[in-house]
């Protein structure tokens, strides 16, 4: 083999292995790809994943990376996620600011109307790196992704089939120094 190949060998290898990364165990704030929707109030702002209620559907919030709580929420708690390894390839996604569940350990799961928060029962999710330049996550379960059907205040996180578009692509602000 020449050395050129064997180069160009282990290029590929490296590039292949860093689009399927998963996201490190951390907190952070988990933002959609997609800026809210032209003509909108807020238009131009991205969404961030925000904690409703426990056994509600996640919801969507606009997110402020100049605010101390990085989110415009006054009633919701601070919609801080952790991500923790479950195996080699699954990790656990919880809310790491229970507001008023202290005490109750919550996930995020599948629920009929998308993703839910409920107690801990080992939900669990592939969190895979997208393909580009951009350090973008899709978060998946099975045959279904999270999602946005837009971004707009308060839209529900909904979990559908893979579509490759920037409403199942998400980045992940880490919130530990």
């Amino acid at each position: 083999m020449k050395f050129k190949d064997f180069i160009n060998t282990i290029g590929l290898v490296l590039f292949i292995a860093g689009v399927h990364t998963k996201a490190l165990d951390s907190t952070y704030s988990i933002v959609n790809k997609v800026r809210s929707t032209p003509g909108k109030s807020n238009k131009g702002t991205e969404c961030a994943v925000a904690f409703n209620s426990k056994g509600k559907p996640l919801i969507v919030l606009w997110h402020d990376p100049d605010s101390p709580n990085k989110i415009y929420s006054a009633s919701m708690g601070d919609p801080q996620w952790s991500f923790e390894d479950f195996n080699e390839n699954t990790q656990t996604v919880s809310l790491a600011v229970d507001g008023n569940y202290v005490g109750d350990h919550l996930q995020c799961a599948s629920g009929q109307d998308g993703v839910t928060v409920l107690p801990a029962n080992d939900y669990v999710w592939t969190i895979t790196q997208n393909d580009g330049s951009e350090a973008t996550y899709m978060i998946q379960s099975g045959h279904k992704y999270w999602g946005l059907s837009s971004a707009d205040l308060n839209t529900r996180v909904i979990l559908g089939e893979k579509t490759g578009t920037d409403e199942q692509s998400w980045y992940q602000e880490n919130l530990l120094p």
